[in-house]
């Protein structure tokens, strides 16, 4: 069955179902972004080499193991030694400063996932079966392609 013949089988009322799940899927998605953009400047954090990894992680939202990591210095290192003392050169601290501010929050994936989950609920439960559908036409009630899609995202 393809998807016109679904959409022309469908009644008002499915045909309203289904463009308030879009607007819905749309404005939770838009929320998404407008939570998870980083629109609002970060402040300017001073930091030099005469300071220890325990003074620079916490400025930029890491542990001292990940600014470690960073650095690429050993995980055990002395947290408390000046980082020039590490061997540690300002354009690397800075290119890893750059590379550490430079990850966004990823939180508007749940958004996403809440969308997809709103539109296969709805779709199985309102959309799927045309309204005033012959039971003998079970089997193209619930169109494949559209299954298929949401199950690879769910």
């Amino acid at each position: 069955m393809n998807t016109s013949s679904w959409f022309a089988q469908i009644s008002f009322k499915q045909r309203i179902w289904l463009f308030a799940t879009v607007a819905g899927i749309l404005a939770i998605i838009g929320v998404g972004i407008l939570l998870n953009s980083s629109s609002t400047p970060k402040e300017s954090i001073d930091f030099n080499i005469n300071m220890s990894i325990q003074d620079i992680a916490p400025k930029f939202g890491v542990t001292g193991k990940g600014l470690a990591r960073e650095l690429e210095l050993p995980l055990d290192v002395s947290k408390k030694k000046p980082v020039r003392i590490l061997g540690v050169t300002y354009e690397e601290l800075d290119h890893a400063i750059e590379h550490i501010l430079s990850h966004r929050d990823a939180t508007l994936k749940y958004y996403v996932y809440a969308a997809l989950v709103l539109l296969g609920l709805v779709f199985l439960v309102r959309l799927g079966r045309p309204d005033k559908s012959d039971i003998k036409n079970r089997r193209t009630w619930y169109p494949k392609t559209h299954m298929l899609l949401l199950s690879c995202f769910l």
